[in-house]
């Protein structure tokens, strides 16, 4: 399953990059990370990796992302299940303000997710339980709003004065 799940990501880092880098005016990289927190269960953690291009507007961005999380959640009444998730997301914004230093934008994003829980805790503590496979694929959406600093524009200037 690892196997798969590596040649997934590279083929879609491969698309991604042959999208966005010839078709941009600007190429932008982030990493991230937080708190992830499951509907039920223990909070764990999450690491992102995105590739973004920009139209020569700047009001357009459009790209990808990858994100992997590692948390603990409740299945079938068993608690403390260990789950990883590895998601791949296309997304594209829309910038208000490209040229602002801090511009609001909103996005849509679609994804596929690959979970993978440990199915062998569930089993053991429910032997009456038997669960086909450890590894869950699914798909969906996302909505995002957000403020974010913009790559063009420069920071305001400070003539080094204290209001």
């Amino acid at each position: 399953m690892k196997h798969t799940i590596r040649t997934l990501i590279v083929t879609v880092g491969i698309l991604t990059c042959g999208v966005v880098i010839p078709s941009a005016r600007a190429i932008e990289m982030g990493l991230g990370g937080g708190v992830s927190s499951p509907w039920k269960g223990e909070d764990g953690f999450s690491v992102i990796g995105q590739l973004m291009g920009s139209t020569k507007s700047g009001h357009w961005r459009f790209g990808g992302e990858f994100e992997y999380r590692d948390y603990s959640s409740e299945f079938f009444g068993v608690k403390d299940v260990d789950v990883e998730s590895y998601q791949i997301r296309a997304l594209v914004h829309y910038l208000f303000l490209p040229d602002a230093f801090i511009t609001p934008y909103i996005g849509l994003g679609a994804g596929i997710s690959v979970n993978v829980i440990d199915k062998d805790k569930i089993e053991r503590a429910k032997p009456f339980v038997d669960v086909f496979n450890k590894t869950g694929v699914s798909a969906g959406g996302v909505a995002l709003l957000g403020l974010d600093r913009s790559s063009r524009a420069a920071p305001p200037k400070s003539e080094g004065k204290f209001a």
